[in-house]
């Protein structure tokens, strides 16, 4: 029963961050669409932000731990959030940008670092991968969350395809390569 409304509180709290911004949406709002009060919805959150982001974050777990190419898996959450575009939108309007891209980044960062694995690397290596791809995600998403077009899904689904073909294994294959050779930055006068 307590997970039936836990869903339901998410289920509501996107369907009205879809319409407006996050900073203006009550928690009445949301206990009164979904049928539940006050206290049940501070049980199972702390805030609003938390409600959103906690749905995200479960779909990213699921999506990172499924035994496909890392490159697959970020794309394929990508391809999530592509169906939430307009609470995207409403979310980054309601925090703004810096807030909302070291939201991305902290929680790119986490997810890859688990997708990855315990697998050792040199940390300076993994750091800087992570680095890369935590920036690419975030700039990918925020490119889309500013564009204009309104895409279909279908559009979006080809994209993130053509991504996935030109980027797969790309990850594994650096930090394989870090294993392969010591840490050496050649000097440009070399």
């Amino acid at each position: 029963m307590a997970q039936n409304t836990r869903q339901a509180i998410i289920d509501c709290t996107l369907q009205l961050a879809g319409k407006k911004p996050l900073n203006r949406i009550s928690v009445r709002e949301i206990t009164a669409a979904c049928g539940v009060t006050r206290n049940t919805f501070y049980y199972h959150f702390h805030d609003i932000y938390e409600v959103v982001t906690s749905f995200f974050e479960e779909q990213a777990l699921t999506i990172f731990h499924e035994p496909q190419p890392l490159e697959t898996r970020i794309l394929n959450f990508i391809g999530l959030c592509t169906g939430y575009k307009s609470v995207w939108q409403n979310l980054y309007k309601a925090i703004g940008y810096e807030q909302f891209s070291g939201y991305i980044v902290a929680h790119a960062h986490t997810l890859l670092l688990s997708a990855i694995g315990d697998r050792r690397y040199p940390p300076d290596d993994l750091e800087l991968v992570c680095a890369f791809y935590e920036e690419a995600i975030c700039g990918a998403l925020m490119r889309w969350l500013r564009s204009r077009k309104n895409q279909s899904p279908e559009d979006a689904l080809r994209l993130i395809n053509r991504a996935k073909f030109l980027f797969d294994g790309q990850i594994e294959a650096a930090l394989e390569r870090s294993l392969e050779q010591p840490e050496h930055v050649p000097d440009p006068a070399e």
